[in-house]
């Protein structure tokens, strides 16, 4: 599986603040289009093409249209779905969700995913700081009047999501405004795939932290960060001001909030 790796771009912002309130992308996140294997005409191969583009992704392979076929003929073996009538063989058929997670589980391996159907474009963001691309049930050409589509998030800038779209021949990096992202998104309600890997090991737990520029000290635990309430409780539990490591923001972001430590002994 792919060691935790820092993309091309998320090592600029490291050296450059400012950028990384602005864009972060995944330039390492492969692409796949849907098809080949099969034709354009009647290809529903989004799902498991955006499936096979985050398995590769883990892996640390280059997703093929060999792979893709692969993928397809697993699930026609394993009775997930039927050939299309009047349509190439690999043009697939419509899958959904569970059956994407049931690729990444069962043929990938890989055990720990996480699906949500909640409007929440702060958790997609903490997860490409994770440098972990998302799933997401949106539409074709992010057109809410047409037909449902799987693509995958690989980035964000201010104002836009970035997205490998399997839908299309050149369809990787391709940016769509916020709104526009959300009513397609809207169609779905909210649905997204993720492998929940945090490279938020750095520190083991127990690590006192506190984010360059503020006043406040936080106690890491696994991996969610808890914030000591004040100076009375710091005291109290006996910590020690000089094993306070100062962390910048970015770093700061990939950790989840565990809630605030306020009992004193």
């Amino acid at each position: 599986m792919r060691t935790y790796k820092f993309a091309q771009v998320f090592l600029l912002v490291l050296l450059s603040p400012a950028v990384f309130a602005e864009t972060i992308i995944l330039t390492e996140a492969p692409f796949k289009s849907q098809s080949p294997p099969g034709d354009w005409n009647k290809n529903m191969n989004c799902g498991p093409a955006s499936a096979l583009m985050l398995g590769s992704y883990y892996m640390s392979q280059e997703p093929t249209a060999d792979h893709l076929q692969s993928v397809l003929d697993w699930l026609y073996d394993w009775d997930y779905f039927e050939p299309q009538v009047n349509a190439e063989y690999y043009d697939g058929n419509v899958t959904n969700v569970y059956e994407l997670r049931d690729i990444m589980q069962n043929y990938f391996g890989i055990p720990k995913i996480e699906i949500k159907a909640h409007k929440d474009v702060d958790y997609l963001r903490r997860q490409i700081n994770k440098l972990n691309p998302v799933i997401v049930g949106v539409n074709i050409k992010m057109d809410p009047s047409k037909l449902g589509h799987f693509m995958v998030v690989v980035g964000f800038t201010d104002s836009s999501i970035i997205v490998h779209d399997p839908g299309r021949t050149e369809g990787q990096f391709n940016a769509y405004d916020l709104e526009i992202f959300l009513a397609s998104w809207q169609t779905s309600n909210y649905t997204s795939l993720v492998v929940p890997r945090s490279p938020a090991t750095w520190f083991p737990s127990g690590t006192l932290i506190q984010p360059i520029g503020s006043d406040i000290k936080y106690q890491v635990i696994g991996e969610q960060v808890f914030e000591i309430l004040n100076e009375i409780v710091f005291n109290a539990l006996d910590f020690n001001k000089e094993q306070v490591i100062p962390v910048r923001d970015e770093t700061f972001s990939c950790y989840e909030y565990g809630g605030k430590v306020a009992w004193v002994p």
